[in-house]
């Protein structure tokens, strides 16, 4: 499906996707192509982070990551609050409160098993762009970091349940 979403009709574009090009089953294969990723990765133009297929939530979820770099960069606010700590209250942000349903939709989100396999470290890490995408939802790697960093900073980690991003 990921496949699908990321095909231009207009255009041509090379695709790697590892799970396509690396034989799974062959460990001798797949040891000798994880040497490989790192210059993949790094030489990419974009690297594209799958999730999966959008449900009914995603679209919440992605209009609120997409949002919060324009709501905590805005200059009336103060330049980039999460990277200086600028204490500003939630309210004054127009972020949802701590019992937003809006909370549940992203803690769904970070429940995608994308985010609990480990090698993907080297996959964001050795990319100059990184971009997610969930169905036809998206956002930039930089964004979800903001995200996270956001949450973490203002303690809202138990607003997203049991399994919160590391």
């Amino acid at each position: 499906y990921g496949l699908r979403h990321m095909r231009l009709k207009d255009c041509f574009k090379y695709l790697w996707a590892d799970a396509v090009c690396i034989n799974q089953a062959d460990i001798l294969e797949r040891n000798q192509q994880v040497q490989n990723m790192r210059q993949i990765y790094a030489s990419a133009s974009e690297v594209v982070i799958w999730l999966g297929e959008e449900i009914e939530t995603d679209a919440e979820a992605f209009a609120f990551i997409n949002l919060l770099p324009k709501t905590v960069n805005n200059p009336e606010v103060g330049q980039n609050v999460v990277g200086v700590g600028i204490e500003i209250p939630q309210a004054d942000l127009e972020l949802p409160g701590p019992t937003s349903p809006l909370w549940k939709y992203v803690a769904t989100l970070f429940q995608r098993p994308w985010f609990r396999r480990i090698w993907v470290i080297q996959e964001v890490a050795m990319a100059s762009n990184a971009r997610i995408y969930c169905g036809s939802q998206t956002c930039s790697w930089e964004s979800m970091v903001l995200l996270v960093e956001f949450i973490r900073n203002r303690g809202l980690v138990g607003v997203l349940g049991k399994n919160p991003p590391a």
